[in-house]
């Protein structure tokens, strides 16, 4: 029986250095790590997770959780990111990797830019053999940040992905609701 790892927080948070780390041990300790990331996230690289402070692994891009079952192969470990922009599938993806014996690691925002919790990560954590939940440091006042704060408008209806120039790491007192997004026309 394999397991299941969730690292979920605000961003800035330090989800994919761990994320990093944890696949980087792996593949010290001489285990098979593949490393998957959304397709819709090419904010720094097509063909790797990068953290914000550029640190970076190679990865496959994929469109829906059932590439990452398909694809993973004879991997030992398989690394998620941002396992937010992932279908409703990905928990059975995960749960049918770790009947398989596979250790999987997942990275995830826990919340949504207008403060809700994400369904699909909320599932995933009740089922998560470890759940680690990391926090940054608000962007206004300094104390532990929870929450992305989106700070710029969107240019584009679906436009969620970003980074600095988007978002920053909130507490709880400072963050304040966004705004909908733009409607379709």
């Amino acid at each position: 029986m394999g397991s299941i790892t969730l690292i979920s927080g605000c961003m800035f948070s330090g989800k994919t250095t761990a994320l990093i780390r944890e696949a980087g041990a792996a593949e010290a300790a001489g285990r098979r790590v593949v490393v998957f990331k959304h397709g819709v996230d090419r904010r720094y690289a097509g063909g790797e997770v990068v953290t914000h402070n550029g640190a970076r692994v190679a990865a496959r891009a994929v469109k829906v959780s059932a590439d990452v079952l398909a694809t993973a192969g004879s991997a030992e470990v398989v690394a998620i990111d941002e396992g937010h922009f992932f279908d409703d599938e990905l928990p059975a993806v995960c749960a049918a990797l770790r009947e398989r014996g596979v250790d999987v690691i997942v990275t995830a925002l826990d919340r949504m830019w207008k403060g809700q919790h994400f369904p699909t990560i909320q599932r995933l954590a009740e089922m998560a053999d470890r759940h680690e939940r990391v926090l940054a440091v608000c962007a206004r006042c300094g104390r532990p940040a929870t929450v992305s704060q989106r700070i710029r408008p969107f240019d584009r209806p679906g436009d969620f992905v970003g980074g600095a120039e988007s978002y920053e790491p909130r507490c709880e007192a400072c963050f304040v609701p966004g705004v909908d997004e733009p409607e379709v026309e």
